[in-house]
């Protein structure tokens, strides 16, 4: 059987996918089930993407549920921290998304062995035990989430109905350290080797994971990994966005309106950003700095003291760089207020994928004809 790599950044907003053709993205939204939706009207006619609705034979999950879109609404359920390691809506997302990768790319298969590369946030990654040491435990755990056999049944005509099966040898799963697995795309390049201006000794690098709802560091000097650089926080722009959309609702009188919408908008070029109400339009992009400031002032604040109680010395960064989904946001203003401190700061081009990037590279590895 075929060896299928795929690299899988599990985050708390959305699932991103890497293969050999093409990048992924769905919304980690959560709805259980009872049993498949309702079809009337046009039925599936649309994107396979917005119809996740799927049954899950998996250990520790079976049932109904709907993934991405088609969740978002009333019982719609998202991630809201904890260990990843544990955390079973990011679970129900994973799984759905490897299947319908699998089932959008290869048509005709119901059977996959799949090669996975994956990754964990930094703090969870390097977390110490009660004798003050590292364990991996929890990398050790997130990798059994994956291991084994898992059945994705899609109860939709745009899949074809299709029961994909997909096969996943603890051998052949690599899980990372998150920030510092994107941090490596940036100081390397696609063999792996270490770019010149940051191989130079006592070089040291920071990456910035700016997400949805965290913040993860990560230092890299000397071809190893900064201890006192690797850390995170519980802050990132879904605070933002959902005090945003809460004032939305109240303005505009609307009975929902989420983050996900909100988004919608903002990426939308057609929108650009401009919600029409029968109250008056309001302009997204202008308004949201408003509730962005006050986080960047959030995100550097604990940024900087993470660094003071490490007592990891700001003078001594060459270099730093922001990526993941919040910085496409955030970035330019997290740089404008870091550039006193670090004067080569910017944000990487393909920020959002820069994680999932360095998780099919480790994938690749086992990929089979």
């Amino acid at each position: 059987m075929k060896t299928y790599a795929i690299g899988c950044d599990v985050g708390n907003n959305s699932v991103k996918l890497k293969t050999s053709k093409e990048v992924y993205r769905i919304d980690t939204l959560i709805r259980q089930a009872t049993e498949a939706r309702m079809i009337f009207g046009r039925g599936d006619v649309g994107e396979a993407v917005d119809f996740l609705d799927v049954d899950i034979e998996s250990t520790g999950i079976s049932g109904n549920f709907y993934v991405g879109s088609l969740a978002s609404g009333a019982g719609g359920q998202e991630s809201i921290g904890g260990l990843k390691s544990e955390n079973r809506i990011l679970k129900v997302a994973a799984l759905t998304s490897l299947a319908y990768v699998l089932a959008l790319e290869s048509p005709e298969e119901e059977e996959f062995q799949v090669a996975l590369g994956t990754g964990l946030p930094v703090r969870e990654f390097f977390m110490k035990n009660s004798q003050g040491k590292y364990d991996f435990a929890n990398v050790k755990k997130y990798l059994e989430q994956f291991q084994g056999e898992h059945i994705v049944t899609f109860n939709t005509k745009l899949l074809n109905h299709r029961k994909i099966k997909l096969h996943l040898d603890p051998e052949e799963i690599t899980v990372l350290p998150e920030c510092y697995a994107g941090l490596l795309t940036v100081v390397a390049d696609e063999q792996g080797n270490i770019l010149p201006r940051y191989a130079k000794k006592h070089i040291s690098v920071i990456g910035a994971d700016l997400g949805g709802g965290s913040s993860d560091f990560a230092g890299y000097c000397n071809e190893n990994y900064i201890e006192e650089c690797m850390f995170g926080f519980d802050v990132g722009i879904n605070e933002a966005q959902d005090r945003f959309c809460e004032d939305i609702m109240i303005r505009a009188r609307l009975r929902n309106f989420n983050r996900h919408e909100l988004n919608s908008y903002l990426f939308d070029p057609d929108r650009k950003g401009i919600l029409e109400t029968n109250r008056g339009t309001i302009d997204l992009n202008k308004e949201k700095l408003v509730y962005y400031k006050p986080l960047v002032d959030k995100v550097i604040y604990n940024f900087m003291k993470a660094m003071g109680n490490n007592s990891f010395d700001i003078s001594r960064v060459n270099y730093m760089y922001l990526f993941g989904g919040a910085s496409e946001e955030l970035g330019s203003m997290v740089s404008q207020e870091l550039k006193k401190e670090i004067p080569n700061i910017e944000v990487v081009d393909r920020p959002i994928t820069r994680n999932v990037e360095a998780y099919f590279s480790t994938a690749r590895e086992y990929e089979e004809e």
